[in-house]
């Protein structure tokens, strides 16, 4: 009898651990990367780590570069991007991105998501180039980035005559 009470205590922690996605909630939210509030809900993300956790985010380049350092240490877990048209989390492998279109985002790089029944249209409504998730987690990896920090994409620098 001990026992099968224990099982059962142990079932609904587990059912407890598997709380994402979770809504995000503008000005009570900060992001886990780069601290700030989230604004916005319609450029963040979750990511939900092997043990459970939620860890809430205010853009995508925030929530992709998390994801790097996370998968980095096998502690990375699912991860979802709110669709910047209906604000819904979706998981990040199903997403459309835009990068350098005619949307600025909190961390002001311009990089969006949207949910796959959006993939028609984006590109001639907001401008951008279409990114899939992989794409913006190598992007992200080529560049360097970190809190704060401004891309370091040394090949645009060089192609416009600047030194890296």
């Amino acid at each position: 009898m001990r026992s099968a009470r224990l099982i059962v205590l142990l079932g609904l922690v587990a059912l407890g651990c598997q709380r994402a996605p979770r809504p995000l909630v503008a000005g009570v939210d900060a992001c886990d990367f780069c601290r700030m509030t989230v604004s916005d809900t319609r450029f963040g993300g979750e990511i939900q780590s092997k043990t459970g956790k939620i860890h809430a985010f205010d853009a995508v380049e925030c929530l992709a570069s998390f994801h790097l350092a996370a998968a980095d240490r096998d502690e990375a877990g699912a991860a979802w991007v709110s669709d910047f048209e209906s604000g819904r989390l979706v998981p990040v492998d199903s997403a459309v991105f835009l990068r350098d279109g005619r949307i600025n985002s909190p961390m002001g790089r311009s990089l969006v998501a949207f949910g796959p029944e959006h993939r028609a249209g984006i590109q001639s409504r907001y401008g951008g180039h279409p990114m899939t998730w992989s794409e913006v987690r190598e992007s992200l990896r080529r560049r360097g980035l970190e809190p704060g920090a401004t891309p370091r994409d040394t090949s645009h620098a060089q192609a416009h005559g600047a030194t890296p």
